[in-house]
């Protein structure tokens, strides 16, 4: 089942860095669905400390080949052929255990490093929808408290009846 999309927009809302990474390196699984380590250098800083242009990144990006049936889950899939071409990459990254994970599945494979980011989330994106009001209907509620008053006066004098 795939998971909401306020909470891909909420990962990456608090993800540390939110960056585009001219992409060095792919090393895809040997099996799919699986996990490519993706390494790059960092070419644009859009969250984060601004030092971290120029820095190498590595991280795991989920992906799949044609053909492959994917548990049903919350993640999003990238193609491995697509991902192995993608020069550039944005990913909202968070700092986990020492090494960057991509939060939320946030990944966006391009062309070319951009000057503006190419996926934004908003604070408003990030809430989870409110529920609709449930309707309370006044008479229905009490008819029902009524009758069952109404049986526990009557159950008492039938079970007497019965028994006399």
């Amino acid at each position: 089942m795939a998971l909401p999309a306020h909470v891909h927009a909420r990962a990456a809302l608090k993800a540390e860095l939110h960056v585009q990474v001219e992409v060095l390196e792919v090393v895809l699984p040997p099996v799919t669905p699986g996990h490519a380590w993706v390494t790059g250098q960092i070419a644009r800083v859009f969250k984060g400390p601004p030092g971290m242009r120029s820095a190498r990144v590595t991280f795991e990006v989920p992906c799949i080949r044609d053909g492959d049936e994917p548990p049903p889950s919350g993640v999003r899939w990238k193609r491995a052929d697509d991902l192995e071409q993608a020069p550039v990459m944005e990913a909202c990254l968070t700092l986990f255990e020492g090494r960057y994970q991509v939060a939320g599945y946030s990944t966006l494979l391009l062309n070319a490093v951009t000057d503006e980011p190419r996926f934004v989330y908003t604070e408003e994106q990030a809430q989870p929808p409110v529920p609709p009001k449930t309707r309370v209907y006044l008479r229905r509620v009490l008819l029902v408290i009524l009758l069952l008053g109404l049986l526990y006066v009557v159950h008492p004098l039938i079970m007497f009846l019965i028994y006399v």
